[in-house]
């Protein structure tokens, strides 16, 4: 009788709309993420009254955001510390946003200068705008990476190629509409997305490293061998179709699925490409796929076959498979990685995919004199490691900060090789 009560109270909460495992996982991240002695509203980027944890553990956070996707409640703080914009510790979240704001609206400024007859009458928030900032900054830092004198005019305007230009406008696209309030955390988490979702090329003679243009086409011929090895019936029948299944896949990756699927699936897919290798959305792509098997083999029109694969029509159930195909194809990347990303190329050349590390995250550097918000933040988490005997909180990066800084250094040195 128990039994049969407690499936008809799920089956009823059902009907009204409560998910009992949306709430399980919801507690989850309460629970790490807050210090329980209260609950209230998140906050869009800081401390705020929130009873935060004293540190975040990310590992954790990794791994309950790619088994369960991330609560749209804690969308807008998860992904900022997934990505790297925020440290794990919350104390100094506050001081971290207002730094990147800052360098925000300098960049905002230099972008209205070098593209001002574009750009005079927009936004800081419109995608444009985004674009073109996104445009100026890779070409500043290229160039001065390779020693090279500032982008000229005729370099700004040829922009990126269309396919990176694609990526970039669906990244600030769907970062502007989690973040609708704060351009600067839209276009910070767009961009860090975007370089954690990059594939660089290995010279094994130079051990030099250069990031792709298009991965497009890598991930599209990655699937294509999946495709054809694990949905050999549906692949057979496309085929018969002539249906190009290529080119559609290729628009998929292009704009990371943001041209494709409904937005909330396309941040649940998201939440779990912040947590794995680059390889994943090559999996998520299959998983697709193999959602639209039965009714694609019931179609014996080719324009129809290819509206069907443009404009996917998928069950209320997809977003929960999104777990179950996680766990089903995560092990198989590293034989995808040997399959199809470690090939042979002229020369000692070899193309390996990025993996993602979290101290691959990009932070701004902090030199000796420097006095800034984020010298305070530094300051802060040092203080977090029982070092703020040897330094006030000023945000000036003097003597006793470096030395704290020399101190923190040995202690971990002296942990890992004890490890």
């Amino acid at each position: 009788f128990r039994c049969f009560m407690s499936n008809f109270r799920q089956a009823y909460l059902a009907t009204l709309g409560f998910d009992r495992n949306e709430s399980s996982t919801r507690s989850e991240f309460d629970t790490l993420l807050l210090d329980f002695s209260g609950g209230g509203e998140v906050s869009e980027s800081g401390s705020g009254s929130q009873p935060w944890r004293a540190s975040v553990s990310l590992p954790a956070l990794r791994s309950l955001s790619f088994k369960s996707g991330v609560v749209p409640r804690w969308r807008r703080i998860v992904w900022k510390v997934l990505l790297g914009m925020l440290p794990p510790t919350p104390a100094v979240w506050d001081e971290v946003t207002k730094s990147r704001a800052d360098e925000f609206e300098v960049l905002v400024s230099a972008t209205r200068v070098a593209f001002f007859s574009e750009l005079s009458s927009l936004s800081e928030n419109n995608e444009q705008v985004l674009l073109r900032m996104y445009t100026l900054r890779k070409l500043l830092k290229s160039a001065a990476a390779n020693g090279n004198p500032p982008p000229s005019l005729r370099e700004l305007a040829d922009g990126l190629e269309p396919d990176e230009e694609a990526r970039v406008r669906a990244a600030m696209r769907e970062m502007s509409a989690v973040y609708p309030t704060s351009s600067s955390d839209a276009f910070w988490c767009g961009t860090r997305f975007l370089e954690m979702n990059s594939l660089t090329a290995m010279n094994a003679a130079s051990a030099s490293y250069t990031t792709l243009l298009s991965p497009t086409e890598h991930y599209v011929q990655t699937l294509d061998t999946l495709f054809k090895r694990e949905l050999p019936e549906l692949s057979e029948h496309l085929e018969t179709l002539q249906v190009n299944v290529r080119q559609v896949t290729g628009t998929w990756f292009r704009s990371l699925f943001a041209e494709t699927l409904s937005r909330s699936l396309v941040h649940e897919i998201w939440d779990r490409l912040m947590c794995a290798p680059v390889d994943c959305i090559v999996y998520f792509a299959l998983g697709l796929l193999r959602e639209l098997k039965e009714p694609l083999l019931a179609i014996n029109s080719t324009e129809k076959a290819s509206s069907l694969l443009e404009n996917p029509v998928l069950s209320k159930s997809f977003s929960r498979s999104l777990l179950l195909i996680a766990q089903d194809l995560s092990p198989r990347i590293e034989e995808v990685r040997d399959a199809s990303t470690q090939r042979k190329t002229e020369g000692p050349s070899a193309l390996q995919s990025s993996a993602r590390s979290p101290q691959e995250n990009s932070w701004p550097e902090i030199r000796y004199g420097l006095n800034s918000p984020l010298v305070r933040a530094l300051q802060f988490l040092l203080r977090e490691k029982g070092l703020s005997s040897f330094f006030s909180v000023d945000g000036y990066y003097g003597r006793r900060t470096a030395n704290a800084v020399k101190k923190l250094n040995a202690q971990v040195f002296v942990s890992e090789s004890s490890d």
